[in-house]
């Protein structure tokens, strides 16, 4: 689209274009000169024709601006009306974004703390660790987890994978902690075998045997006693009962007089 104002400056395109074709040389002093007076006198048209546009559009700007005034005041009256009704439900709105932030949050505090039944287990006894196990089995992922069914799932079975090792390992921390603690009865009670067979000896006038040594005579009766003893204390079988005694002989804390 051409704008028949611009003419005067179109048409005088073409004769500067030919009029001011070769640069001065800018290097020597004249040539300086010519190429500033040059540019100037072309820089008029340019000038020249953004005083024209802006004179043309000068119209066009004030109705532009009209328009939007008049529409800013008519918005202002609409924003009256429409600003109530989005006020009421953007209220409910963010109502409803807090609800479901609180259930989001429970739903994933609830999985998360499935996870604190492995933290205990590691200080659990057996049978506390046990109720655990039957607490976290009990927990029926198909309801009230929602869209995180999934990782609930997840959860509760690395839960229950982590409690069974727990149980494991107190049982046999347990059952370790009982057969250690049989040994020693055993030991005491051997101990106490030991004094009160040195009493007897005292009493007898006999030499005193060596320290810490259990002295019993060779009396096939006695020895089934200890053996008997071993068995029912530590719950160990014969051969295990025979290897005891053997111990105990190779160490001085029992000495058989044949």
């Amino acid at each position: 689209m051409q704008i028949k104002q611009y003419s005067f400056v179109e048409n005088a395109i073409t004769e500067l274009a030919i009029q001011y074709k070769e640069v001065p040389d800018v290097s020597t002093k004249e040539g300086f000169k010519a190429c500033k007076e040059q540019a100037k006198a072309v820089g008029v048209y340019r000038i020249n024709l953004e005083a024209k546009r802006k004179e043309i559009k000068a119209p066009a700007m004030k109705k532009c601006k009209e328009i939007d005034s008049e529409a800013k005041r008519i918005q202002a009256l609409i924003a009256e009306i429409e600003n109530p009704l989005k006020l009421a439900y953007q209220k409910v709105e963010e109502e409803n974004k807090r609800i479901e932030a609180v259930r989001v949050s429970g739903i994933k505090d609830r999985i998360e703390g499935m996870n604190v039944f492995i933290s205990m287990a590691r200080t659990g006894t057996a049978e506390t660790i046990s109720e655990w196990i039957e607490q976290v089995d009990e927990i029926d992922c198909s309801e009230d987890f929602d869209e995180f069914t999934k990782d609930a799932i997840t959860t509760k079975n690395k839960v229950l994978d982590a409690l069974n090792i727990e149980l494991r390992r107190a049982v046999q921390q347990e059952i370790d902690t009982k057969k250690n603690k049989e040994l020693q009865d055993e030991l005491e009670e051997l101990r106490a075998m030991k004094a009160e067979n040195e009493a007897a000896k005292e009493n007898l006038g006999k030499v005193e045997p060596k320290a810490d040594e259990i002295v019993v005579d060779n009396d096939e009766s006695v020895l089934n006693d200890i053996r008997k003893h071993l068995k029912y204390v530590c719950h160990i079988n014969d051969h295990t009962v025979n290897l005891v005694i053997g111990a105990l002989q190779s160490t001085n804390l029992i000495t058989i007089n044949y």
